[in-house]
C-alpha cells in the first residue's frame, strides 16, 4: 500500500508539472526567468572554481575531461549509489569494471598525448600566431608584444590547449635552440620538418636573384610580404604554402590562391 502511494504521488507531481509548464509554455516572461537562474548558476559554478584556484596547493589549470570519461564518470557514480539503494553485488561488479575502463581511456589518452605533435598556424585577424605542439608542451610565436592577443581570443586559445592537455605555453625567441625545435632569423626546425616563416622578402628576393635555393616543407606567408608564388617556389621549392591571418591585402591573398591553383601548390 505505501509502495502504491508513492507511485501515484511521483505520477502526481509529474502531471502537475506537465500542467504547468503547458500554462506557462506560451508565456516569454518565464522562459527568461528560467535562462536568469540558469546562467546565475553557471556564473556562481565558475565563480566558485576561481575562489577554489585561489585557495593554496589547489590547481585548476590543465585540467579537462573529455565526453567519454565524463559518460563513464556518471555511470560509475550511477552504479555506485545503485549498489548501496538495491544491495545487489552486480552493480558492485559493474562500478569495478566502469573504473577499469575509465583508467584503459585515461591510459589511451596519456599515450596520444604523449606522441603528439602539431604545427598551428592560428586564425586569429590581423595578428600572426603560430604554436610548436610536442607531448604535453608547446612553443608560441606571436607578431610583437604590441599585438597581444585580446582576452576573448586568448580565452578560445586556452579553451583549445586545454582539450589537447597542454601546459602553459613558452615563447619562441630569435636564434633559440631546443631538442625539438632550432630558430635562426626567419628559419625554424621543428623535429624533421622545415619551416620558414616570411616577413621581410629582402632575403628572399635577394635569394631569387642569386639562384639560390633552400629547401623546405612550410612556408608561412606573414605580413603582406610582396613575394609572388613563383618566387617563393623558385627559392624554398615548399611542399606546402601557408598565409597566416596578419595578411591584410585582399588582392594580394586573391593572387597567391590563384597561383596555388594554377600551379597545383598545397
Amino acid at each position: 500500500k505505501k509502495l502504491a502511494n508513492l507511485k501515484t504521488g511521483d505520477l502526481t507531481v509529474r502531471h502537475n508539472l506537465g500542467i504547468a509548464l503547458m500554462i506557462f509554455s506560451g508565456n516569454p516572461y518565464f522562459f527568461k526567468c528560467i535562462s536568469i537562474v540558469f546562467s546565475t548558476a553557471v556564473q556562481l559554478l565558475n565563480n566558485s572554481i576561481r575562489w577554489i584556484g585561489q585557495l593554496s596547493y589547489a590547481i585548476t589549470n590543465g585540467l579537462f575531461i573529455n565526453k567519454p570519461q565524463v559518460v563513464i564518470m556518471y555511470l560509475s557514480l550511477i552504479l555506485f549509489i545503485g549498489y548501496f539503494y538495491k544491495k545487489r553485488i552486480r552493480y558492485l561488479r559493474f562500478f569495478l569494471w566502469s573504473l577499469i575502463t575509465l583508467f584503459l581511456v585515461q591510459l589511451v589518452n596519456k599515450m596520444q598525448l604523449d606522441n603528439q605533435r602539431k604545427f598551428i598556424v592560428y586564425a586569429i585577424p590581423k595578428k600572426s600566431v603560430i604554436d610548436f605542439v610536442f607531448a604535453d608542451e608547446h612553443m608560441l610565436i606571436v607578431d610583437s608584444i604590441k599585438a597581444k592577443l585580446i582576452n576573448r581570443e586568448l580565452n578560445q586559445l586556452e579553451s583549445y590547449w586545454m582539450r589537447l592537455g597542454l601546459k602553459a605555453p613558452v615563447s619562441v625567441t630569435e636564434n633559440m635552440k631546443t631538442k625539438v625545435i632550432f630558430v635562426q632569423d626567419e628559419m625554424i626546425q621543428f623535429y624533421d620538418k622545415r619551416i620558414v616563416i616570411l616577413k621581410n622578402d629582402e632575403k628572399t628576393k635577394l635569394r631569387y636573384k642569386t639562384g639560390g635555393f633552400l629547401q623546405v616543407d612550410y612556408v608561412v606567408l606573414s605580413h603582406d610580404v610582396r613575394l609572388s608564388i613563383e618566387q617563393i617556389k623558385t627559392v624554398y621549392k615548399p611542399v606546402c604554402i601557408v598565409f597566416d591571418s596578419s595578411n591584410k591585402l585582399f588582392y594580394q591573398l586573391e593572387k597567391w590562391k590563384e597561383a596555388c591553383v594554377r600551379q597545383q601548390q598545397p
